[in-house]
């Protein structure tokens, strides 16, 4: 069975108009605004956090290349997902 595209619409039009004429079930709370102060004091301490990593994590660096075998990735990328490690890390502490 095909639909043509002037039911298409209509079906578009029909769902459009559901849409805008429903109201939430629960009401949608204000957005966080972070501190400017906490935000600055947080890049700090990941700042000081990362600058205290050793340069080369010889059992992580093991690691990824137990786990990568044959693979063939660039250095850019490897330090890439070891900076969002350190910084998840930080942030889930």
């Amino acid at each position: 069975m095909q639909i043509s595209v002037t039911e298409a619409r209509k079906v578009a039009r029909v769902l459009r108009e559901q849409a805008v004429s429903t109201t939430p079930i629960e009401s949608v709370p204000a957005p966080f605004v972070a501190n400017a102060e906490a935000d600055q004091q947080l890049a700090k301490d990941l700042a000081r956090e990362l600058a205290a990593q050793p340069d080369i994590r010889h059992e992580r660096v093991q690691e990824v290349q137990r786990s990568l075998r044959h693979a063939v990735v660039d250095a850019k990328t490897i330090a890439g997902a070891m900076v969002r490690r350190a910084l998840a890390d930080k942030l889930s502490q």
